[in-house]
Parts: structure tokens; C-alpha cells; sequence
């Protein structure tokens, strides 16, 4: 019997799917469906305001789903469809644990 051969990190970069272009972002998450959720630095279509983050959804394959705008401060620990649950902190600082659905960013 032949010993299995070790994997590389290297050969498994190289069959992730990775797309030509990569928009700044500064945030990824992998949701349980096994989506990647991107927060993504760029400026939709329309202005944002200070309190709100664009947000990426994507397929596993790469191919984008949906994108949607989700309040800046929250901490984003998992996601699933269109709900994202994360922390945020109240006017005394105290932590609690949020659920959002995420709302689509609609242009104009």
C-alpha cells in the first residue's frame, strides 16, 4: 500500500475558486450555507450613510447573489439567506447578540 502523499496549502489555493478582480473589502465571513459574506470598502451606486456597510453575498463558486446594506457597528459572527447575527454594543457599552436581515441596496 501505497502512503497518501501530503496536500500542500498551496495546491489547494490553487483549486479555490479566485475571480480577476478583487473589490477592497474589510471584512469575510463563511455562513453556514456556505455562502462568503463580504463587506466590502467601496461606495454602492448610492451614497451610504456613516452608520451603514455594503455588504456582498456570494456563492461558494464565486457567482454573487445578493448584496445589501447591514448597520456599520455590528459584529458579524454568522449568516444564513438573507439574516445576519453579530454584536453590537448599547450606549453603555454592554455587548448583546442582534439578529438583521439584510436589506437590499437599491440604487438611487
Amino acid at each position: 500500500m501505497n502512503p497518501r502523499l501530503p496536500v500542500s496549502r498551496d495546491s489547494l489555493r490553487r483549486k479555490l475558486y479566485r475571480p480577476e478582480y478583487y473589490p477592497p473589502a474589510t471584512e469575510l465571513r463563511v455562513a453556514r450555507d456556505s455562502t462568503l459574506w463580504v463587506r466590502l470598502a467601496t461606495e454602492p451606486p448610492r451614497p451610504l450613510a456613516a452608520s451603514e456597510a455594503l455588504w456582498l453575498v456570494c456563492h461558494w463558486t464565486g457567482r454573487s447573489l445578493r448584496s445589501g446594506v447591514a448597520p456599520a457597528h455590528l459584529k458579524v459572527f454568522d449568516a444564513e439567506g438573507d439574516l445576519v447575527w453579530g454584536i453590537e454594543h448599547d450606549a453603555d457599552d454592554v455587548p448583546r447578540v442582534v439578529r438583521y436581515r439584510l436589506v437590499k441596496d437599491q440604487p438611487g
